[in-house]
């Protein structure tokens, strides 16, 4: 990682600045985001801290430098700038090793995403308080339950069934809605990062909220959709709906 820099008012690595403002965050955004604990790490500073991960073949835990996000005062992610290797595919982003899932979520919060920029954009671009999770997955173990909030998805995830499955069982968690951000011409996982640098306004993020779904809703939605999936992805697709169909009574015992 680079030496920081002070030269445009940040104490961020300039790559880490840099990858901000491609992102589409004004200074003023950084600044911000700098405020609320928003920092460039080390490799030795990310081990300190526990984002690492278990390098069986050298015997020794592993991490990298990275971009800081903090949700709470006790749990954070780092976008790392070189992933190391887990499961056999590099990790992107890493959470510290053994921490309890916690959510980031700002005053008012009114919708949760997952991965801290994306929660940035909405709240810096939409003016909607958008909080976080590190994964879809979390939901449960993050929040507390009937929190009313929706859950907002990338683009892609109409065509994942784990994610699918993931967010009808998070709103169920939440006594919530469920939502995916439209897709993106040219941007083939698109997050609010992408929606926003795509052109959409504040006034359109609000309109996409409103549109959000009852679970059953959304089960019906994704069933018009996964209709004309290949086979193969489609065969997985009917398969999570009618479980879940079935868990919410929409199919007989």
């Amino acid at each position: 990682m680079s030496n920081t820099t002070h030269t445009l008012d940040t104490e961020l690595a300039t790559e880490h600045y840099t990858h901000l403002s491609e992102e589409g965050f004004t200074p003023d955004h950084i600044w911000e985001m700098e405020q609320k604990g928003v920092k460039s790490l080390t490799k030795i500073q990310s081990l300190k801290e526990g984002f690492k991960v278990w390098d069986a073949e050298n015997n020794q835990y592993i991490s990298s430098s990275g971009l800081k996000f903090p949700f709470t005062r006790t749990f954070a992610q780092i976008r790392c700038d070189n992933p190391p290797i887990r499961g056999g595919k590099p990790a992107k982003y890493l959470t510290p090793m053994k921490a309890h899932a916690e959510a980031m979520l700002p005053k008012g919060c009114l919708v949760i995403t997952e991965g801290a920029k994306d929660a940035w954009a909405g709240t810096l671009h939409g003016h909607i308080p958008t909080g976080c999770l590190a994964g879809v997955s979390h939901t449960a173990k993050a929040l507390q339950p009937d929190n009313k909030l929706i859950i907002l998805f990338d683009s892609d995830g109409w065509k994942n069934p784990k994610v699918a499955s993931a967010l009808i069982k998070g709103a169920h968690h939440c006594n919530g809605k469920i939502q995916l951000v439209p897709e993106l011409e040219g941007f083939p996982k698109g997050g609010l990062c992408e929606y926003f640098k795509a052109g959409y306004t504040a006034e359109e993020y609000q309109a996409l909220l409103d549109t959000a779904m009852w679970p059953d809703q959304f089960l019906w939605e994704w069933s018009k959709r996964f209709a004309n999936y290949p086979s193969r992805l489609r065969a997985e697709c009917i398969r999570v709906a009618a479980k879940h169909a079935y868990l919410m009574g929409d199919v007989a015992a």
